[in-house]
């Protein structure tokens, strides 16, 4: 390794080489943090509507996972009367 003695590592090569593995966590992660944003924004734009939600309809938006279904179900929520039409 370099001009290192035997025994001691690079750290430098070493953070070089798991920087990699870093930024394709943090892209999946802070992707993950946007989709649970935009379901907690159906929720709230719902709520603040004074839409009613069940508990299973409100544990269905929060589960989806799925972006462009959120896209459509947050534009949606600023005109439905129940969490049944975001769907529709």
């Amino acid at each position: 390794m370099g001009d290192f003695p035997r025994g001691l590592v690079d750290l430098g090569a070493v953070a070089k080489s798991v920087s990699h593995y870093y930024s394709d966590f943090r892209r999946a992660a802070n992707a993950e943090g946007k989709v649970e944003g935009k379901a907690e924004s159906v929720v709230m734009v719902l709520e603040a509507r004074g839409v009613a939600l069940r508990a299973d309809e409100r544990e269905r938006i929060l589960a989806c996972t799925d972006r462009e279904r959120l896209d459509v179900w947050l534009r949606r929520s600023v005109r439905v009367e129940s969490a049944a039409e975001l769907s529709g």
